[in-house]
C-alpha cells in the first residue's frame, strides 16, 4: 500500500504511468481493492470505454507534491506541524 502513497513523490506527467505499472505489477492482497479502486476513481481517474481516463476528483497538480520536494518546500503549510 505504501507505493500507492509513493505516487505523490512521482513527476506529474509520469503519474498515471506509476500508478498503472504498480498495478499490473504488484500483486495487492484482495481486501486492498476498494483501496485502490478509490485511489483511482479519486486521484487519478478510471479509465472508460475509449481508453481515456475519466477527469478524477482531485487533478494530480492538486496532491502531487514532486516539484515542491524539488523546490526544498515543506511538505506541510503548517509550521509547527513540521517541527513536532
Amino acid at each position: 500500500m505504501r507505493m500507492i502513497l509513493a505516487l505523490a513523490f512521482v513527476q506529474q506527467h509520469r503519474v498515471v504511468e506509476a500508478f498503472e505499472q504498480l498495478s499490473d505489477q504488484v500483486q495487492f492482497p484482495a481486501e486492498a481493492e476498494p483501496v485502490i479502486d478509490y485511489f483511482e476513481d479519486t486521484f487519478i481517474g478510471r479509465p472508460n470505454r475509449n481508453n481515456q481516463r475519466r477527469r478524477p476528483l482531485f487533478s494530480v497538480d492538486m496532491w502531487n507534491v514532486y516539484s515542491a520536494v524539488e523546490d526544498g518546500l515543506p511538505k506541510t503549510n503548517n509550521a509547527l506541524e513540521g517541527w513536532h
